[in-house]
């Protein structure tokens, strides 16, 4: 039986192969899975009204115990929408780079997370975010009845709240 060489379109590591040895294969037929493990993400499962739960981007550090005992640091880069009815967790996505390829698809790790906050944050009512769909926009009052406009970036709503990232300032008198 002849040998046929397999080029991929890109690099990676073979995380599921399709085929066996001997077996005969069609043309666009899908043979081997490639996965680029350098950086992964991690899904784990946070109670709502905890840092990780309420906002992306924010976790300062989060860690991960990987296998080896070793602390791997990492972001929340994406918090899904609902949350679990059974066990009322919110599904939080982070994301981290994997040196020496230690953490591989289908393992389990123990995460925690620290937030960068170093104050109190401005939050505001989710009625109070006007979404063009290009920008979020809130009102401020100013005196005189006059309101002006400023556009905002807005954290994951936590029940009816967004924490507000940057476009306003906190003013202590």
């Amino acid at each position: 039986m002849p040998h046929v060489t397999i080029y991929a379109n890109g690099a990676g590591t073979v995380i599921d192969r399709k085929i066996t040895q001997g077996q005969y294969v069609s043309a666009g037929e899908t043979l081997l899975i490639l996965a680029d493990l350098n950086e992964v993400w991690i899904k784990g499962r946070c109670v709502r009204g905890t840092t990780a739960a309420d906002s992306p981007g924010t976790g300062g550090r989060d860690h991960c115990r990987g296998p080896a005992r070793q602390d791997l640091h990492g972001h929340v880069e994406f918090i899904e929408p609902t949350a679990n009815p059974q066990t009322r967790t919110v599904p939080v996505h982070v994301h981290l780079a994997n040196p020496g390829m230690r953490l591989l698809p289908g393992m389990f790790v123990s995460a925690s997370f620290v937030s960068r906050a170093t104050q109190s944050g401005i939050v505001v009512p989710r009625s109070a975010v006007l979404d063009t769909g290009t920008r979020k926009i809130v009102y401020l009052a100013r005196p005189n009845g006059v309101f002006e406009a400023r556009e905002v970036q807005v954290g994951a709503a936590a029940e009816d709240l967004f924490p507000v990232m940057s476009g306003l300032a906190l003013v202590t008198r």
